[in-house]
């Protein structure tokens, strides 16, 4: 469909996973660079007032850009279901909606696009609970036959919804993420006050949610074993409501390991360029953001052979079996002892991470939503 070049683009976002984790960072990037890229737009953000009140403030962007609509329905509830329906009906047939993830209402309206980011609640279950899937996938069912347009975020992620929905593959197009401006090289002195302040000394970064998927355990099992010979190592773990408690190593061990809650940005930008190295040892993931904003931050990496994690690595990181526990132990031991083959990861990874670009990604979204107009 060719789009009347004087038309307004009308477009409504849900916003309620504005600052959750990964899709609530991303969800934030596209909305502001789809706001530099098009003019001609008005953008309808469901979600918390206080939520969006933040998010103008710390993204520069002024009210007149964003309208906001109230919509405080938790994820996968019967009121998400109820509230969300009849915001489709109300609204006009020219509109545009955009789900940042699969939790579309019953019903949907035609021109509606939503984000698949991963498959991990089919692929792992057992973390889950049996209801929690089963609500899941009936979500996931509703969403993937009702949407317009459905946006994977990597080959990997494709990959996986055409293993579960092979009927509906021509729906869908993949769309990488990107690394926010944020994330980039500091300078010495920067690093330094940094590094005084938080006394880590040298360490390895992991971060992300505590879900079994990430392997935080088996990060911590060969942690334990490096210690043994390299004793002034410490782990950094930037993860919510995760603990030394459960970890089941020697108390010597637990006191070289942080434990920090989520932390903004503009902090995060400087634990990734103070780390020894960024490890990511996960089972899955369906993009693998952190391993793109440590090597922007020039942060060596570590990480899994499996899902997209290779995808979007390429040929800049150093890649581990994250269920054989030596191959985790090794890899992080070669990073340490080899310093050119660390500088190598560093030079890589940098001009790997130019790759993804917010500013990209919001174009092609743009091109996606400016054909149901």
């Amino acid at each position: 469909m060719r789009r009347n070049k004087d038309k307004i683009l009308k477009l409504h976002i849900d916003g309620r996973m504005l600052y959750s984790s990964g899709i609530g960072r991303c969800l934030r990037e596209i909305i502001r660079e789809i706001i530099t890229a098009e003019s001609k737009i008005k953008i309808y953000l469901y979600g918390n007032y206080e939520d969006y009140k933040r998010y103008l403030k710390e993204y520069s962007i002024s009210d007149d850009k964003v309208d906001f609509r109230e919509n405080n329905s938790p994820i996968y509830s019967i009121k998400e279901q109820v509230v969300g329906s009849i915001i489709n009906l109300k609204s006009k047939s020219n509109d545009v909606f955009y789900y940042p993830h699969y939790n579309l209402p019953f019903i949907v309206h035609k021109n509606s696009v939503f984000t698949i980011h991963d498959f991990t609640q089919f692929k792992f279950p057992e973390y889950f609970g049996e209801s929690k899937v089963k609500i899941a996938k009936l979500v996931l069912n509703n969403a993937v036959k009702k949407a317009k347009k459905i946006v994977a975020v990597s080959n990997s992620t494709l990959g996986d919804f055409c293993y579960y929905f092979p009927e509906y593959k021509d729906k869908v197009e993949v769309i990488y993420n990107g690394v926010s401006k944020k994330f980039k090289v500091l300078r010495d002195e920067e690093r330094e006050i940094f590094m005084l302040k938080k006394n880590f000394g040298k360490y390895i970064l992991f971060t992300g949610n505590n879900k079994p998927h990430k392997n935080i355990s088996g990060l911590v099992n060969s942690f334990a074993e490096i210690k043994k010979e390299f004793k002034d190592l410490k782990l950094v773990i930037i993860s919510k409501d995760f603990n030394t408690i459960a970890l089941s190593v020697e108390d010597e061990v637990k006191d070289d390991i942080f434990i920090v809650e989520e932390v903004p940005d503009d902090e995060l930008v400087y634990y990734y360029n103070c780390a020894f190295m960024f490890v990511l040892p996960s089972f899955y993931e369906g993009f693998g953001l952190p391993v793109i904003e440590a090597m922007a931050c020039g942060c060596p990496v570590v990480t899994s052979n499996l899902s997209s994690l290779p995808e979007v690595g390429g040929d800049a990181a150093l890649y581990i079996d994250p269920y054989d526990n030596k191959s985790l132990t090794e890899g992080i031991k070669k990073v340490i002892i080899d310093s050119n083959l660390r500088e190598e990861l560093i030079k890589r990874g940098t001009s790997r991470a130019k790759l993804f670009n917010w500013g990209n990604t919001a174009r092609m979204y743009l091109e996606v939503f400016k054909n149901f107009v």
